[in-house]
């Protein structure tokens, strides 16, 4: 189901909505099924779903909130009714990661130190730039690429070299010259499979998101209502987040 928002939308408290937006509230009231609210930016998208989420909230439903960023989430809390869960994408891998027993430390330097370890044990050359390294390892990360020798998980892209090379070429880095590349390929490639294998003790923010969606056997918090504002900026792991938390359940994004 889609609908169409072509104006701005008033606060919830005082709103008189237009006909699209009431087909918005009457569907999460008495229709069945899942939505997208397709409108232009700035139309109100966000304030629609807020007083969507508040007319199915109580105390004997599970609704969820979700968005990117702590700063948006603590607004939506405000915004909602108590029972509604407001949660960012990364709290919600967090939440299914540690859903096994584990308790990771958050480290957003995680990367760096992999790095400089390889470089200490003489795994990787000390001359790579680490900052490379780092920003290779976290688009393998964003498009869901394992190492093959990491058992237990299962990534979205197959892990060879053109794989790599093809990321590389796709967001325009710059690695220097043939040889460079392939030191910088081995390099990243080390250090995104010694943070897989970390991961029970350590994650950093790509890592809440990358472990728990492509690791086999993680649970994810499950609920009847789940709302996600900025719909259109979901990865491929996020959206995969998303459809596991609304399995079963209703969805509005």
């Amino acid at each position: 189901t889609v609908s169409t928002l072509p104006v701005a939308v008033p606060a919830p408290t005082d709103m008189v909505p237009s006909k699209y937006q009431q087909a918005c509230f009457d569907f999460a009231t008495d229709g069945c099924g899942n939505a997208c609210v397709d409108a232009v930016a700035g139309s109100g998208k966000s304030t629609t779903i807020l007083h969507m989420a508040s007319l199915v909230a109580s105390p004997r439903s599970r609704v969820a909130m979700v968005c990117f960023n702590t700063s948006v989430r603590d607004h939506l809390k405000s915004q909602v009714p108590p029972s509604v869960d407001a949660l960012t994408l990364h709290q919600v891998g967090l939440r299914a990661w540690a859903s096994g027993g584990v308790r990771p430390i958050v480290d957003k330097d995680k990367m760096r130190k992999i790095v400089a370890q390889l470089k200490d044990d003489a795994k990787i050359p000390r001359w790579v730039n680490a900052g490379k390294v780092c920003r290779l390892v976290g688009l393998a990360k964003s498009e869901g690429l394992v190492p093959a020798q990491i058992t237990g998980m299962s990534g979205l892209l197959t892990d060879t070299e053109d794989t790599w090379i093809d990321m590389v070429d796709h967001h325009g880095l710059d690695l220097g010259t043939e040889e460079e590349s392939a030191d910088y390929l081995g390099a990243a490639h080390r250090a995104l499979t010694l943070s897989c294998l970390y991961a029970e003790q350590y994650v950093d923010f790509d890592d809440m998101v990358y472990m728990p969606t492509l690791t086999e056997g993680v649970t994810y918090p499950r609920y009847g209502w789940t709302f996600v504002d900025e719909l259109q900026d979901v990865s491929s792991l996020q959206r995969i987040m998303v459809q596991r938390m609304s399995y079963g359940g209703r969805f509005v994004g």
